[in-house]
């Protein structure tokens, strides 16, 4: 909002590749720096991706306006602002045009759901057969305007999954204009603390969700030998719950020390055979 640039939320490792790739193009098309916005699942995660050509480099060149744009002194600023200003109608037609923003149409229009950025997965998540309700994913800015009154006017009310704070919410309470009812982080539909997770987007929904997160804190333990008695396998949904099981559950039984280790990632969930030696078993 402050900066009033066009920015990119990819949903997907793949489209964090693309958006940068073809950011760049956009930028020059624009003549505005584009923002690339990266929440911090998104951050923590890797997929692969399919690679492009690497494009040659663009030669130096001095904009038509020269250094100005550069030197932002008061009146050189108070100038640019107004230019800054005349280029938000380019920056919405190219949000409106940009194929990273689509809608989902459905039969059911008595919700309609924009998403942003990561939490189109967490939506796709909870439908896997297809979404109920007309979806608007947004991942590049600012709000395309025609898509925004599309879904507001076909559906009665408006749910809206953004990561972080809840800007897109904000922002359409005071662009629709009209009444209709949008739910979201400010209205306590979705928490406003902490991280978007797919189980927090089904809630909103009103689906009976059986939680991750309802597994037993401590699902394995093994008696093992060398320098530790136990090895224990615990579940927990934060590394403040983490210490508090330690801390609360753990240690007064009378354990003498702790060593933690945490899996970010399960590579191998089946039995693997032992190569055998042929000659060996001759």
């Amino acid at each position: 909002n402050f900066a009033m640039i066009p920015m990119l939320e990819p949903s997907s490792q793949q489209e964090a590749y693309d958006m940068v790739y073809e950011g760049f193009e956009l930028s020059e098309k624009l003549g505005y720096p584009i923002l690339m916005r990266i929440t911090t699942r998104m951050a923590h995660s890797r997929a692969g991706v399919v690679t492009r050509p690497i494009k040659e480099e663009n030669t130096m060149s001095c904009p038509p306006d020269g250094r100005q744009r550069f030197i932002l002194l008061p009146a050189l600023a108070r100038k640019r602002f107004k230019v800054l200003l005349e280029a938000q109608k380019g920056f919405t037609e190219a949000a409106e045009s940009s194929k990273y923003n689509q809608y989902f149409d459905a039969p059911n229009k008595e919700m309609g759901i924009i998403t942003t950025g990561i939490a189109f997965n967490y939506l796709a998540e909870n439908y896997p057969d297809g979404f109920e309700y007309p979806v608007l994913k947004i991942t590049q800015y600012p709000l395309p305007r025609k898509l925004v009154e599309k879904i507001t006017g076909e559906c009665k009310e408006i749910l809206v999954l953004e990561e972080g704070y809840p800007v897109v919410e904000e922002q359409l309470k005071g662009f629709l204009g009209k009444g209709i009812t949008v739910h979201g982080r400010l209205d306590g539909t979705l928490q406003r603390d902490g991280e978007l997770t797919p189980d927090a987007v089904g809630k909103a929904l009103g689906k009976d969700i059986t939680s991750y997160y309802a597994i037993p804190e401590v699902v394995e333990c093994h008696f093992t030998t060398g320098k530790y008695d136990m090895f224990i396998k615990i579940y927990a949904k934060n590394n403040h719950h983490l210490l508090s099981i330690i801390h609360d559950k753990l240690q007064p039984l009378g354990l003498a020390r702790t060593e933690t280790l945490i899996s970010f990632h399960e590579a191998i969930k089946r039995q693997m055979p032992i190569m055998v030696d042929v000659e060996d078993e001759d």
